[in-house]
């Protein structure tokens, strides 16, 4: 599938990771395919701890246009957390990085060591974050060359085993929103294939 953000440059430029944009995905590895889902970013302050308003968040809306649900942003303490929110308004899924010291740290040796792995585990709603992830996105180490010298990052979307299509969705937009708050530097359009989702830089 193909991704591609709609955004002015004043809002990239003066906004940063905080902007506002929507987000097209369609069937096929270029742009001009099949409507699957939409998602809508509304300019929100950036992501910090202990707030208690404004929180971050990615709305998805399906083919047709209707709310599908949306990833938003909780109050924490010292680990981000967000909520994945079916149309209903109930909580589907937790995501949180894996922690350590009484989940007071983020605990960096849980994908291993020195493999350059930055994980969001996926929780059901009712399970600790301490417990089994039910899935997991991952920004992994794209090579020295890439990383260093493009915008190019790549993801692993691990689905939880009973992930419904509208679920997938909703954790796919919560993927461009981890991103765009923790990884992004100046790309505009993303590509979204074999599993993984790599982003591709746009002049």
């Amino acid at each position: 599938m193909y991704a591609l953000e709609d955004s002015s440059c004043p809002n990239r430029f003066f906004c940063g990771s905080c902007r506002s944009f929507e987000i097209s995905l369609t069937d096929g590895a270029v742009a001009g395919g099949q409507l699957v889902a939409k998602y809508s970013r509304p300019l929100r302050c950036s992501a910090s701890p202990a707030k208690c308003c404004c929180y971050q968040e990615m709305e998805t809306f399906d083919a047709s246009g209707s709310s599908a649900g949306k990833t938003i942003q909780t109050c924490y303490c010292c680990v981000p957390q967000f909520n994945v929110i079916r149309p209903d308004g109930t909580i589907e899924y937790k995501l949180s990085q894996p922690t350590c010291c009484g989940d007071m740290l983020v605990n960096c040796c849980a994908e291993g060591i020195c493999n350059c792995r930055i994980p969001f585990y996926i929780f059901p709603a009712d399970a600790s974050t301490s417990s089994k992830p039910a899935g997991k996105i991952v920004k992994i180490w794209s090579g020295l060359v890439k990383e260093a010298f493009t915008d190019a990052d790549n993801f692993e979307l691990e689905f939880p085993s009973d992930a419904q299509n509208d679920s997938k969705a909703r954790l796919i937009g919560a993927l461009f929103l981890l991103n765009q708050l923790y990884f992004e530097k100046s790309q505009a359009a993303h590509r979204w294939e074999d599993g993984g989702y790599t982003e591709i830089h746009s002049d």
